[in-house]
């Protein structure tokens, strides 16, 4: 009976080692599931901010085209702004030098958009140029001698509006093409 006492003593003493052994084990499959897995917590966590920061740039740039468009849709104000625009394109055709463009919110201090809860933008530019003066067909005024009220023609704009965030890796790009009629040249 004693003897068998013994073993009994030895083999609690091995079963010991090796539960704790297995345990641990076991623990360091846990621990490194558990880093792996927050890991991939951390990566979607970044990859949705930066949905958000790009749906906010988005959001941002769209915002800035549609106050330009309210904006020149107010009385006087895009005769003023577009025929500045006209002007010095015919000034540049003139001397064969770069198509002109103007920045509406900056040369007219135009207010800017309110963004709210839009933290990811730092800016929004705009620049506005003229795409195609009219050709002097049958819209110009040589052709329409005797009419007292004036000729119209068609003038094609551009406005490309660049948004970014602070790092400048997520911009924004919005174009918005638009016609107005204005007097036809001589």
């Amino acid at each position: 009976m004693i003897r068998a006492n013994r073993l009994y003593r030895n083999e609690k003493l091995q079963q010991k080692g090796s539960a704790m052994i297995l345990s641990l084990a076991i623990l360091a499959l846990l621990t490194v599931g558990a880093a792996f897995s927050m890991q991939r917590s951390t990566l979607q966590v970044r990859m949705i901010n930066n949905m958000q920061y790009k749906q906010q740039v988005s959001n941002a740039t769209y915002t800035y085209v549609e106050w330009m468009l309210a904006h020149l849709n107010e009385p006087n104000t895009d005769t003023g702004v577009l025929s500045d625009l006209i002007k010095s394109h015919k000034n540049a055709s003139d001397s064969d030098s770069a198509i002109p463009s103007i920045s509406l919110y900056s040369k007219y201090n135009w207010q800017t958009p309110v963004l709210p809860n839009m933290k990811a933008v730092v800016q929004v530019t705009d620049t506005i140029t003229i795409e195609a003066l009219p050709s002097d067909a049958p819209n110009s005024r040589k052709f329409n001698e005797g009419n007292s009220q004036g000729a119209e023609a068609p003038y094609f704009f551009k406005a490309v509006f660049l948004g970014s965030d602070d790092s400048g890796n997520i911009t924004s790009t919005m174009e918005q093409g638009f016609i107005r009629k204005g007097p036809a040249p001589e």
